[in-house]
């Protein structure tokens, strides 16, 4: 990764011959003041902070003298993405092997990052921004393309529409068709109270999750970042429905029947999710006995079948919930 100059004023100027120094530390500034103040209308590229408010200790890409950054951490993150696009504009170029895993990068680098960078990042980017009332950081998104799955948006943003809003530019349109469906508020089994949106399901079975908080200050951030790296162990109960005519599975929604999956949530114990999920089989097979079957996982996670007299196939099953960044 290329060494990064921090704008800043500094009274000692590298190397020995005084004039090869002053004509390297001029043409560098040179440089520079014509590149931050083209970019000072900007903002940073992975934690949208305004630059021209942290006019002095931006952080500048040493090679083309162009892309700007908040902070180092924010330079590091964007990395994957601005090496490809990087032209050399001069300057010493000290290289690299970045710790950043950009496996599935999909080209929306700008807005999605790997999960274990942005953890490890989060409380340094977000420390230096002012804490806003009413903001919204959103630190989770899980869809049902394979290629979006477990990516991160960091914010923060004004409300939740803005952060709506950033989802459907980055995901595209194709994923929002039939819009959000709820906006519920959780009780998480970590202890951080927040919000679930969800997406109603698209024609082509896309689904998707996303996570946030409300943000009053920086420490919120870093809770959540050692939250999900600690062994958070919940599970979440699973029921999908095969009709007789199609037999295609139809995942349930949140809102449909009055099964106790819906009422009692998603982050519980193995044991309680299990419990459920027995309990859930027992009812379906007294109402419809055409047959059970339940079978356990390594994990000794539940996953049972009941088919009634007509045909119709009901499935519940357990699964742990994965965070993130473990």
């Amino acid at each position: 990764m290329y060494r990064a100059h921090k704008v800043r004023r500094t009274t000692m100027l590298p190397g020995s011959n005084i004039v090869t120094a002053l004509c390297h530390h001029f043409h560098f500034r040179s440089n520079m003041s014509s590149s931050k103040a083209s970019i000072m209308d900007e903002r940073c590229p992975v934690c949208f902070f305004e630059l021209s408010r942290n006019d002095d200790h931006l952080v500048i890409c040493s090679l083309c003298k162009k892309q700007c950054y908040c902070t180092d951490p924010c330079q590091q993150l964007d990395h994957p993405r601005h090496k490809h696009d990087c032209t050399p504009g001069g300057g010493d170029i000290t290289s690299k092997t970045p710790k950043i895993n950009s496996e599935g990068d999909t080209g929306q680098a700008n807005y999605t990052i790997e999960s274990r960078i942005l953890l490890e990042q989060s409380n340094k980017i977000f420390k230096q921004l002012e804490p806003k009332e009413e903001s919204y950081l959103l630190y989770y998104i899980g869809v049902s393309k394979a290629r979006y799955h477990e990516k991160f948006i960091t914010g923060p943003y004004d409300s939740p529409k803005a952060v709506i809003d950033r989802i459907m530019n980055v995901l595209g349109l194709e994923l929002c068709k039939a819009g959000i469906q709820e906006f519920r508020q959780i009780i998480q089994t970590c202890g951080i109270r927040g919000f679930t949106l969800i997406s109603s399901q698209v024609p082509s079975g896309d689904h998707m999750t996303i996570e946030l908080i409300k943000e009053t200050n920086a420490d919120v951030v870093a809770q959540v970042a050692l939250i999900v790296r600690s062994s958070v162990d919940v599970y979440r109960v699973d029921v999908a429905y095969a009709s007789p005519e199609t037999m295609e599975y139809l995942r349930l929604s949140h809102k449909s029947g009055s099964d106790m999956y819906n009422t009692l949530g998603s982050y519980l114990s193995m044991d309680k999710a299990n419990g459920i999920a027995e309990e859930m089989l027992s009812k379906w097979e007294k109402d419809a006995p055409g047959g059970q079957r339940i079978q356990r996982d390594r994990a000794g996670l539940i996953l049972g079948v009941v088919r009634g007299i007509q045909g119709d196939v009901k499935e519940v099953g357990v699964h742990r919930i994965e965070f993130p960044g473990l």
